[in-house]
């Protein structure tokens, strides 16, 4: 029997259903309904998200999943997009947006199996309101959970009239994120903070259960579907580097709950690779509502609170040789310690020998004049 996986993550492909802010309308209400399909994980249906109700062709409908509306038309407003919210989702959870929080609900909880219902406004403080829908809670037998969905009014129908209720099926695939941590350079003596580090570079690895190491590989697969190698100098393994602000970020490569480790491989000359620099543990919740967290030796913090550091080792400059010098006639004339006093010491005792050789001559030649 095939494993069964609930279609998740980034629904609204197609229904990011954004059409300005600059038009505005009455306050209504609005009946959005969210339908949660479980498919087969080999199922690859696609359902066209346009805000009507569809009939989808396969899959089971789905009970007790939770999802949450939160009012973003402020965030809309300052500039955000669907992918900026997206990602200040995955890196930071529900946080940003929890005061915001419209309504909740969980799918079949008022009869309907696998629909939750929900009542919003298509105004938002005098303006056409955006809402993020993010499924905070999923059943066990889900293995995923649906992408967060965004919705902008006006939306109208085809004939041009105002939607009074939205259909949106959420589509699914495995909920993965992009973690990321700081990379900076420390004086090895005071340990200052000396600010980033550009150029350090790492690999990515996760251990297995009998304790093996499995590094990822450099080919870019759909989300979780990543590709992993044993071999950690191969020239396949992905390499990552740290930019001008010290970021050390997967960016494109997502990764799915679980653990997983950076290890640095090398540096910036004059700087040491510190021993919390050969690990940095990654921590992907599989609650999606949770932030991802890095632990630095035994410290765990928020992605955007992680620095890991290299010490500062300045490298002392080579020594040139001193180059031979001719002294001239001045320096001649000068005393020279220690040299000085062995060449004059050597030059009186050889004037004392040959005095003392004169003498010894002259009194023998004496004594044989006076013998005669």
């Amino acid at each position: 029997m095939r494993k069964i996986r609930n279609i998740l993550f980034l629904g609204l492909m197609g229904l990011v259903l954004f059409i300005g802010n600059t038009v505005y309308a009455e306050a209504g209400d609005v009946n959005l309904r969210l339908h949660k399909i479980l498919l087969d994980e080999n199922d690859t249906t696609v359902i066209d998200n346009a805000g009507v109700p569809v009939t989808p062709k396969t899959g089971t409908p789905l009970d007790g999943a939770e999802f949450t509306v939160y009012d973003v038309t402020a965030l809309i407003e300052s500039g955000e997009t669907r992918d900026s919210l997206i990602e200040l989702f995955t890196n930071k959870g529900i946080a940003p947006f929890e005061n915001e929080e419209v309504s909740r609900g969980v799918t079949g909880e008022k009869g309907i199996k696998g629909e939750a219902d929900f009542i919003i406004s298509s105004l938002s403080n005098g303006k056409n309101a955006s809402y993020l829908i993010i499924e905070t809670g999923k059943p066990a037998i889900a293995k995923e959970v649906a992408q967060p969905m965004l919705i902008s009014f006006p939306l109208n129908n085809e004939d041009g009239t105002a939607m009074t209720t939205i259909d949106l099926y959420p589509k699914n695939y495995e909920y993965a994120r992009n973690p990321y941590f700081y990379k900076h350079g420390r004086d090895y003596y005071s340990k200052k903070d000396l600010g980033a580090l550009e150029g350090a570079k790492f690999r990515l690895y996760k251990v297995d259960e009998t304790g093996k190491r499995w590094y990822l590989h450099e080919d870019v697969a759909d989300n979780a579907n990543n590709h992993w190698v044993k071999e950690a100098n191969s020239e396949e393994v992905t390499i990552f580097t740290s930019d001008k602000s010290g970021k050390v970020s997967t960016n494109s490569r997502f990764l799915s709950a679980g653990t997983y480790y950076f290890e640095e491989i090398s540096t910036v000359e004059n700087y040491e690779i510190t021993k919390e620099a050969l690990q940095i543990k990654v921590t992907i919740p599989e609650n999606t509502t949770e932030p991802v967290m890095i632990t630095v030796e035994d410290k765990t913090t928020s992605m955007d609170e992680a620095i890991v550091y290299n010490d500062f080792h300045e490298t002392p400059k080579e020594e040139k040789p001193n180059k031979p010098v001719t002294p001239s006639n001045e320096e001649h004339l000068l005393p020279e310690t220690g040299e000085a006093i062995r060449n004059g010491a050597t030059v009186l005792g050889i004037a004392i020998l040959l005095q003392l050789a004169f003498l010894y001559f002259h009194k023998r030649k004496r004594f044989n004049e006076e013998k005669k």
